[in-house]
């Protein structure tokens, strides 16, 4: 393995921030049909954490975070191994302030929150209620997506991109939501792959 082939880690990091979604829905889904008061009236409810647990959830979670991470010092030594300024990455990162929070995770995963240094975000970002949901996605070429369950027989049908998916919100140490999951991992990797796209570093 070479672990300096960007392109390799860039397939590493697709493939790990891909494994927050799950296709298979049946596994995931939960009814729970109970009677509310006492004239007999029911109520049925249907979510998507059957099994969940949130530790394995987190480690996902983490690992995509350490792919995004990881890719700032190997970045830095492309530029440097093509003669261009390494310091061009760090710029990338001040311009965004996804990667600053991403970094911060990273960071308080190995030393530990609050940082001393480096707190590059200044928010002292957490990552909190981990989660899964159900995520229906029109694309593709009917151009929809749907989820139906039979509440009486619990057969499940799904047309189009549907999938469970982990989710969580970013907070500061204030308690407020910065922001989600999925919005955290897309902006980094976009600011990621224009860097190396604009640079020709693959």
């Amino acid at each position: 393995m070479d672990f300096n082939d960007i392109n390799s880690r860039l397939e590493r990091l697709y493939i790990s921030a891909g494994q927050r979604f799950d296709s298979n829905i049946a596994p995931h889904v939960q009814i729970k049909d109970e009677v509310i008061n006492t004239s007999g009236l029911r109520r049925m409810t249907i979510s998507f954490d059957r099994d969940h647990d949130e530790n394995q959830a987190t480690i996902k979670v983490l690992s995509i975070i350490g792919n995004l991470a990881n890719l700032k010092d190997h970045l830095k030594n492309k530029f440097k191994e093509i003669g261009s300024d390494p310091e061009k990455v760090e710029e990338a990162i001040t311009k965004s302030f996804h990667l600053q929070l991403i970094l911060d995770l990273y960071n308080q995963e190995k030393h530990g929150s609050p940082l001393i240094k480096f707190r590059r975000s200044g928010k002292d970002p957490r990552i909190v209620k981990v989660s899964q949901a159900l995520s229906v996605r029109s694309g593709g070429k009917s151009n929809t997506a749907s989820f139906t369950i039979d509440p009486f027989s619990g057969q499940i049908r799904t047309e189009g991109d549907v999938v469970i998916v982990i989710t969580a919100e970013i907070i500061d140490n204030q308690g407020q939501i910065i922001c989600y999951l999925d919005e955290l991992i897309k902006e980094g990797i976009k600011v990621w792959e224009s860097l190396i796209a604009k640079h020709n570093l693959v």
